[in-house]
């Protein structure tokens, strides 16, 4: 199915679409509990979710890398993500090494 969808496919010239391998992230808890609907009616068969910002920015910095830490910058630059909140997901974390990073920047 990968093969068939990816970028450049007849399916990505069809439908302005293609699907894209990514590795496996490691998400905080509970996250399945606050999806994100990503084009909701858009689709007639197919619903889109994605991790809420909160998560999202929770799930990035567990690979503590800079492009990462640049990509929560910008969401709560873009979103509505406050600080106060984000730092309380963060003890929530299982990962002492994010907890450390979050608090650092």
């Amino acid at each position: 199915m990968l093969e068939r969808g990816m970028q450049g496919s007849p399916f990505h010239k069809k439908y302005k679409v293609y699907l894209d391998r990514v590795g496996v992230a490691k998400v905080p808890e509970n996250y399945e509990e606050r999806p994100t609907e990503i084009f909701p009616k858009v689709f007639k068969h197919l619903r889109v979710l994605a991790l809420d910002p909160y998560h999202l920015a929770l799930s990035k910095l567990e690979r503590n890398i800079q492009r990462d830490r640049d990509h929560v910058k910008h969401l709560a630059k873009t979103t509505s993500l406050a600080h106060l909140c984000l730092a309380q997901m963060v003890e929530w974390s299982s990962s002492p090494r994010t907890r450390f990073k979050i608090l650092q920047d």
